[in-house]
């Protein structure tokens, strides 16, 4: 049996939106509906776009080198807001994406040796391990069974950070599926 589709998958590409920043509602609705389309087409043409924003001054970095100097070699001059601790530290804790000087360098430095080239290439294989499981699973459903492709994405997804960062051994569990 193969695993086959009638028509070629093409996944959506978020629409730029043209134009300046948001008034505050339009803001607030797009964040909540399509947080891409809050990204208006300066975001994806400018180095970078400074201005005030809805929760005070803000700083979008796109090119590389700003990354760099932002995140790296100038990190003290920035440093994040009461307001982001607020919102994202209940699910974050105290994780790299809130931490800041010494705690950052720290994290930094022990995470690096986990997204090496060599070591995120030799991902590859259990990777592509983890991807036949699931089709396997696919494989033993019915055949003209509806699947929820969303679902059972999210949950290869799932199984693969859970084999690559993680280690878990997949043979030890069967697949999952979506539909009964």
């Amino acid at each position: 049996m193969s695993i086959t589709a009638d028509a070629v998958y093409r996944p959506q590409i978020p629409p730029r939106r043209a134009g300046g920043p948001l008034s505050t509602p339009a803001f607030l609705w797009l964040s909540w509906r399509d947080p891409l389309r809050i990204w208006s087409d300066r975001h994806f043409e400018l180095p970078q776009i400074h201005g005030r924003g809805l929760f005070g001054e803000m700083l979008v970095v796109s090119h590389p080198d700003g990354v760099r100097r932002v995140l790296t070699e100038n990190a003290a001059n920035y440093v994040k807001g009461d307001l982001q601790r607020r919102v994202l530290g209940p699910l974050l804790a105290e994780g790299m994406l809130l931490a800041e000087g010494e705690d950052w360098r720290r994290a930094r430095r022990i995470m690096a040796p986990l997204f090496t080239p060599a070591r995120i290439g030799g991902l590859n294989r259990r990777m592509a391990e983890v991807c036949e499981a699931r089709i396997a699973g696919w494989r033993l459903a019915p055949q003209g069974r509806v699947m929820d492709m969303d679902s059972e994405l999210s949950g290869l997804t799932f199984d693969i950070l859970s084999a690559t960062m993680f280690s878990d051994d997949l043979a030890a569990r069967p697949p999952t599926s979506s539909a009964p």
